[in-house]
């Protein structure tokens, strides 16, 4: 009779008999699961991310800057007779390269973007004025179609994209755009307060001065010159020759016109820009607390962790104490046994002579 065979390793297994963590059943340590594959992309998707990288980078975008730049020069230059006539072919030439960049840029942003490219309007702009300029280069309505190509400067206000650290001048126009419902407001009490006083001139000065106030139309021209303030006097001064009273009108029509409305103009910019930079204000503390939060659980699931794997191992020491007092117990079992055995064969045996 032997006894049982213990177990290979203490705390190997634990009471309800699964294996210790890191081992299977048989002892041997256990192989860490095997991540899932990666999809592996193909040749034209690869290619595909690197090309937008590459058209989207900030040097790349700079250089297509300064090329708006250099093409905006040559624009102004072309328009000089002189310099046309001595250097019109250069500057044909130079036209040609800056559209040929301009097509392939397109081409490539076209390629990495597909239709995503058309989500956003500053490339759907660069699109029609880019195609403009490949159908005006065999076009003969060239004069007409010119506009086309000054319009491509104004592709310099990407320069705000391109450097984000600028959130003030996005701020700024944010609040311009939020504030065009207030300033439409404002614009059409204008107009209301330009007809008014358009008919009342027509009527009061349009028989003496036909060439300022002859008409609605030239009223209302007078009387914007006469609110920005453009020789508004020299205005007054001649009606006031066949109208000593004229002051009168003119003198309440530009503080109304100039001063308390430009002052309103000023307070709905003013406001929509404190508006904007709550909204900013807001956004940033909800992207901090945001960030706070996500560190916090981040930062918990990490101690809950170190706690489970703690609590493992305490329990793995528990389990290993348990078992070898078992161990023990059967030990000694087994030597009483044994010594049990070794009494019998001693009593079995006959005695000496």
């Amino acid at each position: 009779m032997t006894p049982e065979q213990p177990p290979r390793f203490v705390g190997e297994t634990s009471l309800s008999g699964t294996p210790a963590k890191g081992r299977d059943a048989a002892g041997a340590p256990s192989a860490a699961p095997e991540s899932a594959p990666r999809p592996r992309l193909s040749s034209d998707a690869i290619l595909r991310d690197k090309i937008s990288q590459f058209v989207h980078s900030d040097p790349f975008r700079n250089a297509i800057l300064v090329i708006i730049i250099i093409n905006a020069i040559c624009l102004g230059l072309d328009t000089d007779k002189a310099i046309n006539a001595q250097y019109g072919q250069l500057l044909f030439q130079i036209d040609m390269i800056v559209t040929a960049i301009f097509v392939w840029e397109i081409s490539m942003k076209l390629y990495a973007d597909r239709m995503t490219f058309f989500k956003d309007g500053w490339n759907v702009f660069d699109f029609i004025i880019v195609l403009a300029s490949v159908l005006m280069i065999s076009s003969q309505w060239i004069s007409v179609l010119r506009i086309f190509r000054v319009m491509r400067v104004l592709r310099v206000l990407r320069v705000f994209r391109v450097f984000g650290f600028v959130k003030e001048l996005r701020r700024v126009v944010d609040a311009l755009f939020k504030a065009i419902p207030g300033m439409s407001a404002i614009i059409a009490v204008l107009g209301l307060l330009f007809y008014v006083s358009a008919v009342i001139t027509t009527d009061l000065f349009g028989t003496e001065e036909p060439e300022l106030f002859g008409s609605i139309g030239a009223s209302i021209f007078t009387l914007f010159q006469i609110m920005t303030g453009d020789g508004w006097s020299e205005v007054v001064r001649l009606i006031g020759e066949h109208h000593p009273w004229a002051w009168a009108f003119f003198v309440p029509f530009v503080i109304i016109s100039s001063f308390a409305v430009l002052n309103l103009f000023i307070a709905v910019i003013v406001d929509a820009l404190q508006t904007e930079q709550a909204q900013t204000l807001e956004d940033t503390l909800g992207e901090a607390e945001a960030k706070i939060g996500a560190d916090i659980s981040e930062a918990k699931r990490e101690l809950e962790t170190e706690i489970e794997e703690v609590s493992g191992n305490i329990q793995d020491i528990e389990d290993a104490q348990v078992i070898a007092a078992r161990e023990r117990a059967q030990i000694l079992q087994a030597i009483a046994d044994l010594r049990s055995e070794l009494r019998d064969m001693r009593e079995a045996l006959p005695p000496k002579g």
